[in-house]
């Protein structure tokens, strides 16, 4: 390539797709250089735009697309009225220059599990949950907000994982699972890596507390074991500790994933950032930035969104085609004001931050009138049956609602576990191809983020206001 080229603009003298150029050229949606060489699909005009592609048993609308190097948003696009539940023969359209490259879930549809070279399958495997649960203080008064915040987490991460443990022995899954009390600082947990019981683990879930998941982080390149980061903690948790996925995506990963969701889904669309100068909200919107340019070659329109101004946004808006007005702010006085400045239209979608959903100001009508969308780590879809009947469970053993924290400890465990009973504790080489379809709110897409560094969930859901409901659009 030419200096000053860009994806976009070589995708442009070829007449071709931008996303059959990144599907020839695996790695290009982070960036080109001068002098790297391309691969570039050559078509003739008596070539179709799609090809066909004939979904086999087990392959789903996500492995198919991930095989492919397309999102299940462009399958859609191409494909009007494609459902996610496929149906064996059934022909799909893909582009015509996307390459075939079997995803491990693709893979994993046409083959049986592979040999584990080094580990074994076990009868009875240890799994070790670390959590905060301050059992050493029974009267809630000695304890601050704060820790009183914790301990609700942790009780709801057990009880998720306590109806994991249930569906995962009815599916033949035996372990040993032990549960520790593990607060703040290192004392704790060094005295829990030292119990004798924690030799034979073969997974550790937690702790929850930075210093100690350290702790816990260089106990485990010793002895191999798998550690699960189970909230929100930065990716520096991650370097060099290659035996840990951390499942809660960082906040650039997230708004990464909705630049690719919006490239995808919107294409042609106006986009416009609404910059509201706080430092936090920039980091959002640069990672959605960085992430839309590389996959479209476009740059969206910047708006200050400050107090002042914020009322001209409408000067900025296509009155033709649709808007999506980026706005990752946790700022409310920026999310009342842009509400009330944008004028009422059906061609404009607005992807905020999930807090929007719960601001006392933002009627059912706001959110519906302009499409509110947000990426969500926990999405949870109350109209799936699946969703109810597991609520209805958890409601029945522990008579008590569940929070997120519930949800997204049952996920983990049964996902984690599922790939132990599969795979052995070798499971982290074929994280493709762990069965999710058990799994009621969350999804699992890692992404090893070094050579000696651990493992990101990728996976976000994006929840959006249709028909005054808010669903998962991107299930």
């Amino acid at each position: 390539m030419q200096k000053k080229e860009t994806l976009y603009s070589i995708a442009k003298i070829y007449s071709i797709d931008l996303n059959e150029v990144l599907s020839a050229n695996p790695g290009a949606e982070s960036g080109i250089k001068k002098g790297q060489v391309l691969r570039i699909p050559i078509k003739s005009k008596a070539l179709a735009s799609y090809q066909l592609h004939t979904v086999k048993p087990g392959e789903t609308l996500y492995s198919i697309a991930k095989s492919y190097d397309l999102t299940p948003e462009e399958l859609k696009t191409i494909n009007p009225g494609l459902v996610e539940s496929l149906r064996s023969g059934q022909d799909i359209n893909i582009p015509a220059g996307a390459i075939w490259r079997p995803s491990a879930d693709s893979a994993a549809a046409q083959k049986t599990a592979p040999t584990i070279v080094g580990n074994k399958l076990k009868e009875k495997y240890g799994v070790a949950v670390m959590l905060p649960f301050f059992s050493d203080f029974p009267d809630s008064a000695s304890l601050k907000e704060k820790d009183l915040l914790l301990r609700d987490v942790a009780l709801n991460m057990y009880r998720g994982m306590l109806l994991a443990v249930d569906s995962l022995s009815a599916s033949g899954f035996n372990a040993d699972l032990y549960v520790y009390d593990v607060l703040e600082g290192t004392t704790m947990v060094k005295n829990v890596l030292e119990k004798p019981e924690m030799k034979p683990v073969d997974l550790v879930i937690g702790p929850t507390y930075r210093d100690a998941l350290a702790e816990v982080s260089k106990w485990s390149v010793r002895s191999g074991v798998h550690v699960v980061c189970p909230v929100q903690q930065p990716n520096a948790i991650l370097l060099s500790s290659p035996n840990m996925s951390k499942v809660w995506p960082s906040t650039v990963s997230q708004w990464e994933y909705v630049a690719g969701y919006v490239a995808g889904k919107y294409k042609g669309s106006k986009v416009i950032l609404a910059n509201s100068g706080n430092i936090e909200d920039k980091k959002r919107i640069d990672a959605f930035h960085r992430k839309f340019i590389a996959l479209t070659g476009d740059s969206a329109t910047e708006f200050m969104a400050t107090a002042g101004s914020l009322y001209g946004i409408n000067d900025v808006l296509s009155s033709s085609g649709n808007n999506i007005v980026i706005a990752p702010s946790t700022d409310q006085a920026m999310a009342s004001s842009l509400f009330k400045g944008i004028k009422s239209s059906n061609n404009t979608f607005l992807f905020a931050t999930s807090e929007w959903e719960n601001y006392d100001f933002l009627e059912t009508d706001d959110r519906a009138r302009l499409h509110l969308h947000y990426p969500e780590v926990v999405g949870i879809d109350y109209q799936r049956p699946e969703t109810e009947n597991w609520v209805q469970a958890f409601r029945k053993r522990f008579k008590t609602e569940p929070s997120v924290y519930a949800f997204l400890a049952y996920d983990i465990m049964l996902f984690y576990c599922s790939g132990l009973q599969k795979f052995g504790p070798a499971f982290p080489q074929w994280f493709d191809s762990v069965d999710q379809s058990r799994v009621v709110s969350s999804g699992f897409d890692f992404l090893k983020t070094g050579m000696e560094s651990g493992y990101e969930n990728r996976h976000v859901a994006i929840m959006g206001t249709i028909d005054d409901q808010v669903v998962i659009v991107n299930k």
